[in-house]
């Protein structure tokens, strides 16, 4: 019979426990959750763009994304250039494309790394821009005809807002 009750005081404290816990993190993750996207809180602030040269493709052609980068504060902008392509090469996911309903998967290089050191930051000053054209044919399977959309993801690690979808077609 003492061990019943034994057990019953410990599950009771337990459970008083978990409840405070759970409570702790619903009022911490509240307190993070936001409405908004990325972009939107960011607007007017720091923004990212894709652009194309022209938006109708061969299977097998280049498709040549170019990605901007903007400071539209008031202040110098320190960011991670890493898993955008400033880094000159994709090294990680950091596109959406759809094509048919379908997010394409990443089948790129995938970079592990230790913790960014002061050399992978960029400085961007105010009104200042800064642009890399990247392949993703180098990265994403793109060899069916049809439209597609795309968009740059930004991440945690560089702290940048995702861009504006845009569209393209790769004809047969």
């Amino acid at each position: 019979m003492k061990l019943v009750i034994k057990m019953e005081k410990y599950f009771q404290l337990k459970n008083i426990k978990m409840k405070s816990i759970l409570l702790v993190l619903i009022l911490f993750l509240s307190s993070c959750k936001t409405n908004k996207p990325m972009a939107s809180r960011t607007a007017h602030k720091i923004t990212t763009q894709i652009e194309m040269s022209k938006n109708t493709f061969q299977i097998g052609d280049s498709i040549p994304v170019k990605f901007f980068i903007q400071n539209n504060t008031n202040s110098a902008f320190e960011f991670c250039s890493w898993q955008t392509p400033l880094e000159k090469e994709l090294t990680a996911n950091c596109f959406e494309i759809i094509h048919e309903g379908e997010i394409l998967p990443y089948n790129g290089k995938m970079v592990k790394r230790k913790p960014p050191t002061k050399e992978n930051f960029r400085l961007l000053k105010h009104g200042e821009t800064s642009t890399q054209t990247i392949n993703i044919n180098d990265a994403y399977n793109l060899d069916k005809a049809g439209t597609y959309t795309i968009r740059f993801l930004g991440r945690t690690i560089n702290g940048l807002p995702d861009s504006e979808p845009i569209h393209f077609i790769i004809n047969n």
